[in-house]
């Protein structure tokens, strides 16, 4: 199986660094990996691009390929784009369109993937062949990379995502077959600058996308207290975005939301328990470190 990662870059390449580092040490027993990092162009991206061992397109011309200087596992292959886009959804819309995996799946600057978590997806895809699109669980963590918080993730329902402000899973835990994009044209809308992935994953529901929860953590997001989700563009589009639901879904908006917790709950999301995870952190990029939480939650401050 071929996992395509798109990644969006724009003035974030030590969170990038993270980011490629947690990709290209994943892969085993017939796994490979295609990641695509399309920046907007970034100070300092063709140096980059050197230092990770990338084939570094400018505007869709090829400026050098990958130097052997750098060696990679025989199962991953880095490419970076440097071109102007529309925002972060565009791009990723760019990545899946050169994409030529079995699955894709986008990863933005500020997150990573958990150890073996794209072996742990290809198998529940081959083991579960009808489904097209799976939701794992994401660990929230500190710029150090220490423990904040779990948010499960669960297949989205179509009055949750429009109403309540917040998604049913995290974009980073998130793994489609290349038939949703390719031949059902589920590309994200970007005229949508920070909630894309709400309007993308209505769509999953309104084309009857065949959805399943993973039921463990694949990813690591860090909450760098600069989110986009948090920004003041976010809140309006949150809102726009609520005031294009139907009215009975407005009305019912505090029941939709009860009745998203009971899901949670059923799911497990509030009964983590205490255990171990690896990230890189940005003190040593290449090597992950261990960290421990004693103190499972489910709460993610200003959230």
């Amino acid at each position: 199986m071929l996992i395509s990662i798109v990644t969006p870059s724009f003035r974030q390449l030590d969170w990038l660094r993270l980011a490629v580092a947690s990709v290209r040490d994943q892969g085993a027993n017939g796994l490979t990996i295609e990641h695509i990092v399309q920046d907007a162009g970034s100070p300092g991206i063709e140096d980059f691009a050197r230092e990770v061992g990338a084939d570094f397109y400018r505007e869709g011309c090829l400026v050098f390929e990958a130097s052997p200087a750098v060696p990679h596992p025989p199962h991953y292959r880095i490419v970076i784009h440097s071109e102007p886009d529309e925002g972060m959804y565009d791009a990723v819309n760019k990545g899946f369109l050169r994409a030529t995996g079995d699955v894709f799946a986008y990863l933005n600057c500020d997150e990573q993937y958990l150890p073996g978590a794209l072996v742990a997806v290809s198998k529940f895809f081959l083991n579960h062949p009808k489904v097209e699109t799976v939701f794992g669980d994401t660990i929230v963590i500190y710029s150090d990379g220490s423990y904040m918080c779990h948010r499960k993730g669960l297949a989205p329902q179509k009055a949750h995502t429009l109403v309540s402000g917040n998604l049913s899973f995290a974009t980073a835990s998130v793994f489609s077959k290349a038939c949703v994009f390719r031949n059902r044209n589920l590309y994200f809308d970007k005229k949508w600058k920070d909630v894309g992935d709400a309007v993308w994953g209505h769509s999953l529901c309104s084309a009857n996308v065949r959805m399943e929860s993973l039921g463990f953590a694949t990813t690591a997001f860090t909450d760098t207290g600069d989110n986009m989700n948090i920004r003041p563009n976010a809140l309006r589009e949150k809102e726009s975005l609520r005031k294009s639901a139907p009215s009975w879904m407005q009305i019912l908006r505090q029941l939709v939301i009860i009745h998203y917790r009971f899901r949670k709950a059923f799911a497990g999301a509030y009964s983590t328990q205490p255990g171990r995870y690896q990230v890189m952190t940005r003190k040593n990029p290449t090597v992950r470190q261990e960290f421990q939480f004693n103190r499972p939650s489910h709460r993610w401050v200003g959230r």
